[in-house]
């Protein structure tokens, strides 16, 4: 991957430490950068039969809900890429799946703080 700025290399510092939390949780990663025309997944992560599809978004400070970060455009196009997604992966005809929502916010390495959502929204 080729990281451009310094967005992108925290974005991608962001995803990293999603990752490394989703698997200290016993998911197993299997996309990550999943993109489709008129979608994208940050991650994808399975365990038993839960497909996970989460959102990574990354904030120097401020915390704002959930609405605001993301809001009903992108929920539905990452719900579309989901779907695209789980019609490519066989396996998911018979999981469960959920969008979840992995935000961290701080300055610093030292400094940051995730807040992991569960099923923060529904599929539209």
């Amino acid at each position: 991957m080729g990281i451009k700025t310094v967005a992108q290399h925290k974005g991608y510092a962001a995803e990293e430490a999603v990752a490394r939390h989703l698997i200290e949780n016993g998911f197993k990663i299997i996309a990550r950068n999943y993109i489709v025309f008129g979608g994208e997944l940050d991650i994808v992560a399975i365990r038993s039969s839960l497909l996970v599809f989460v959102e990574v978004k990354y904030r120097c400070s401020v915390q704002m809900p959930i609405e605001y970060l993301i809001p009903s455009k992108k929920q539905r196009s990452v719900a579309f890429a989901a779907r695209c997604f789980m019609a490519q992966y066989a396996q998911s005809a018979h999981m469960d799946c959920r969008f979840d929502v992995a935000i961290i916010v701080g300055a610093g390495a030292r400094d940051q703080k995730l807040t992991y959502i569960p099923n923060a929204f529904c599929a539209q």
